[in-house]
């Protein structure tokens, strides 16, 4: 079974997709910032990740930083 990592700091976006996944039989974490991402990244394995670009604290670049730490894992 494919496991997805949904990153996004609004929790009804991270509610709705992940329910969505769910429904179609995929694993779901999901991380509302970088830090939590960055943990979830180290423990599993992600077939997808899906991240907000513009994540609270971290301006447009929230995204960009979840791409460089999945490159890094």
């Amino acid at each position: 079974m494919h496991r997805i990592l949904i990153v996004d700091d609004e929790e009804s976006i991270r509610f709705a997709m992940s329910e969505y996944f769910k429904a179609h039989r995929y694993i779901v974490d999901c991380a509302q910032n970088v830090q939590e991402a960055e943990a979830s990244l180290a423990e599993h394995s992600y077939s997808v990740v899906i991240a907000d670009l513009r994540l609270e604290g971290f301006g447009d670049l929230g995204g960009l930083e979840v791409i460089r730490l999945v490159h890094e894992h």
